[in-house]
């Protein structure tokens, strides 16, 4: 599982690098209703710092 990659991308927060690419394939590997639990509170970390976040593309409000 990926969830290093997302903590890592936690600790440096850059939206043009989130991790969507291999979050999208786990997803889809795994089926939403079987996600771990580690991996929906580590999304739902990034979540909550959207709002802090400045997005990579000017005319797109995170």
């Amino acid at each position: 599982m990926f969830t290093a990659e997302l903590q890592s991308w936690l600790a440096n927060p850059d939206p043009k690098s989130f991790p969507y690419d291999a979050v999208v394939r786990h997803f889809h590997s795994v089926g939403k209703h079987f996600v771990p639990p580690e991996l929906l509170k580590l999304l739902a970390e990034v979540r909550d710092m959207l709002p802090s976040l400045r997005g990579p593309w000017p005319h797109v409000r995170t």
